[in-house]
Parts: C-alpha cells; sequence; structure tokens
C-alpha cells in the first residue's frame, strides 16, 4: 500500500510540475524559478507538507537529475557552433573559476570569522556557473548569439575546474603540513 502512495504522489508532482512548466513558459518566467518554487511550496515547512528527509535518496536523484540536464544541454550544443568561442569559454572557466573563487573568498574572510583556505574554498563551491541554469535562461532570453555561445561553453567546462579546486582546497585543509599552494595547483592543472 505504501508504494502506491508513493507512485501516486509521485506521479502528481510531476503532473503539477508539468502544468507549472508550461504556465511558466506562457508567462515569460524561467521555469527554474518556477520549479523551485513549486519545490518550496510543497516541502516540509509548507502547505504541501511533504517529508524529505532521506538524503542519501536526494542526492542520488540529484546526481541523476543532473546528469540528465547536461546530457541535454550537450546534446544541443554544436561543436561547430562553439569552435570560434573556444578560447574565450577556455579561459572563463579556468581562470574565471580561479579569480571568482578568490574574489568571493576575499569577501568570505572579510565578512565571516573563517581561515583564508577555508574562505576560497567557500569561493570554489560558488564560483562554478549551473549549467541547467543557463542552459534555460539562454533558451529565454535575446542576447548576442557570440555571448550566448561563450556562456554555454563556459558553463559546460568550468565544472571540472571548480571540482579540482574544490577537493584540492578540502585535502589542503585537512592536512594543512603535507599539502601547499604548488599541490593545489597541480591538481587545478591536471
Amino acid at each position: 500500500m505504501l508504494l502506491g502512495a508513493i507512485t501516486l504522489l509521485v506521479g502528481a508532482v510531476l503532473a503539477v510540475s508539468v502544468v507549472v512548466a508550461l504556465g511558466a513558459a506562457r508567462t515569460g518566467l524561467p521555469v527554474l524559478v518556477a520549479f523551485l518554487g513549486l519545490g518550496m511550496l510543497l516541502g516540509s515547512d509548507s502547505p504541501g507538507g511533504i517529508e524529505f528527509d532521506d538524503a542519501e535518496l536526494a542526492r542520488n536523484v540529484g546526481v541523476v537529475g543532473l546528469a540528465l540536464i547536461l546530457y541535454e544541454g550537450g546534446l544541443q550544443t554544436s561543436w561547430r557552433r562553439l569552435r570560434r568561442v573556444a578560447v574565450p569559454a577556455a579561459l572563463l572557466s579556468t581562470v574565471g573559476v580561479v579569480v571568482s573563487s578568490l574574489l568571493t573568498g576575499l569577501a568570505a574572510q572579510m565578512l565571516f570569522d573563517v581561515t583564508w583556505l577555508e574562505a576560497i574554498l567557500l569561493g570554489a563551491v560558488v564560483s562554478s556557473t549551473d549549467a541547467a541554469a543557463v542552459f534555460a535562461t539562454l533558451r529565454s532570453t535575446q542576447i548576442d548569439r557570440r555571448v550566448a555561445r561563450t556562456l554555454e561553453a563556459e558553463s559546460g567546462g568550468n565544472d571540472p575546474m571548480a571540482i579540482a579546486l574544490t577537493l584540492g582546497l578540502i585535502a589542503w585543509i585537512e592536512q594543512p603540513d603535507s599539502y601547499g599552494l604548488p599541490d593545489l595547483a597541480l591538481v587545478v592543472v591536471r
């Protein structure tokens, strides 16, 4: 009986999601914003009251969802179109991530009571743009095509850089005597 109720609930949420997506498309509201609003309305502290406290399941669903979103974005991206913007996109997705991490880390150091490494780690975590958000935004806005293609390529390529920077900083924080700036640079360059 419990499996049937869960299946019915998931089906109802998916049906409401389709309606919300259609409504968002007609009104010009970004679909991601509409889905965030729906999620907040359905959550445990909202009228929906859906309790969801299984962190492992949430992580697994999130990983699968992210893979599908990135796969869909990759299918709609043409290498021929991106070839012209490869250099600026590569610079944004590498040097841009490092600069964003450092600037955000500087702000975090001034605002919070954290060490420099922890501040830069915070910067590394938030420095990568969300590919799904970029793809969705580019579909609903009218910006210069070269800029759109550059953002498209950058958003798909910045995640590995942010992940390498984050993992390197975590290792450095956990073992400060064993790691240093040269080790971090080696992790990021690889």
